[in-house]
């Protein structure tokens, strides 16, 4: 961690990747033992309760956007960071180095969480920081190279286009006649064969953060770098920025849903239906976040979420290696313990998330920034 230098950001970025954090570090599970604790009738606690699991297969859930959302985002900061940093004297391949570093640097991170137990039967080289990490290293390096909206949307479309014939490849071995299954398929077949059989894989026939989703998930990069530079191109936040990259979200998720019956939206599989859909949401919820926090200058998310979301990577290594949980027990497992049971789950998971947004805040109070 190091002091961070005084620059402008997008504040509504930071505000946005604080709440997609938020899910993962127990927000889920806070508004869930909320609704058990308010008597919410269970088919309704049902319905919410699944948002926050991934779908089996195809489908999409709210807990299906939270990974793509993060891809998107790293997208966004692109133009605030490289293409300023270029404006200034820096060459493409300072940059480009730049990129891979950081690529890299998340993929053993993520490596990492299972290399240490130094047992190969469990360890896991695809993984969630991994598939950030590839992700933003392919879309940030084409976004180097080819700054003009218009070639980045089309590096996104030959992408897309090509994967989705990769399933409907007849020289693929074990050919699935026209089926989506979770062993036939040119992404499980990779996953399969790039790497030694006793590597661990989701299922043992793929894994849901393979390398080839690296190509697909840097499509939400890219786009993230085209509405980036626009949003940056503005002289102020306004609102025509803020209701164009709503409209271009729902825009998406019509061309997601519309993908989605020819080639379904299979989050494990990122198919190009997934990733268009997903896009969609993002939109959506940055063109939100954007007219809120920048346009109209509201700061009442920005106390919750901004210490989460400027130590995104923080939290979710430091939740690996530290034991807030165990913490959270110290202190309010015999207070909890005095009240009824849904009750007591809500105070003891309340009480995790508070510590480790307290923890956050310490760092955010003293300017402490984790960078990756």
């Amino acid at each position: 961690m190091n002091q961070t230098t005084k620059k402008v950001r997008l504040q509504s970025l930071d505000v946005l990747r604080g709440f997609d954090m938020f899910w993962i570090m127990g927000g889920s599970h806070l508004l869930i033992a909320l609704l058990i604790w308010l008597g919410l009738p269970a088919p309704y606690l049902e319905t919410v309760s699944n948002q926050f699991k991934h779908a089996a297969w195809s489908g999409f859930n709210f807990y299906d956007l939270i990974f793509p959302l993060f891809v998107f985002m790293s997208g966004i900061t692109i133009p605030f960071s490289h293409y300023s940093a270029i404006s200034k004297g820096a060459t493409a391949k300072t940059i480009q180095l730049k990129v891979i570093k950081r690529g890299v640097l998340l993929i053993l991170i993520g490596m990492g969480f299972s290399f240490f137990k130094m047992d190969i039967s469990v360890f896991k080289p695809y993984t969630v920081l991994g598939l950030i990490g590839g992700s933003y290293m392919i879309g940030a390096s084409f976004c180097i190279y080819l700054k003009k909206p218009a070639e980045q949307l089309a590096v996104i479309f030959g992408i897309l286009v090509a994967y989705h014939f990769c399933f409907y490849w007849d020289a693929l071995p074990g050919n699935h006649d026209g089926l989506i299954t979770p062993s036939k398929t040119f992404a499980s077949f990779v996953d399969r064969h790039l790497l030694p059989y006793h590597v661990k894989l989701h299922m043992g026939i793929f894994d849901p953060e393979g390398v080839v989703r690296y190509f697909s998930g840097s499509c939400l990069c890219i786009l993230g770098c085209v509405f980036g530079t626009y949003i940056k191109s503005q002289p102020t936040p306004n609102a025509k920025c803020s209701g164009i990259i709503f409209v271009s979200g729902i825009l998406a998720l019509g061309i997601g849903l519309g993908w989605n019956e020819f080639l379904p939206i299979i989050k494990p599989l990122w198919t190009p239906s997934y990733v268009v859909f997903a896009a969609g949401w993002s939109l959506i919820l940055l063109s939100i976040f954007y007219h809120i926090i920048d346009v109209m200058q509201w700061t009442f998310f920005n106390i919750l979420f901004l210490p989460i979301g400027m130590n995104s990577i923080t939290i979710y290594v430091g939740a690996r290696i530290i034991n807030f949980n165990h913490t959270n027990e110290y202190f309010l497992q015999g207070i909890a313990s005095t009240f009824e049971a849904n009750s007591e789950k809500l105070i003891l998971v309340f009480g995790l998330v508070a510590i480790q947004w307290l923890f956050l805040y310490f760092l955010y109070r003293n300017r402490l920034f984790l960078k990756v």
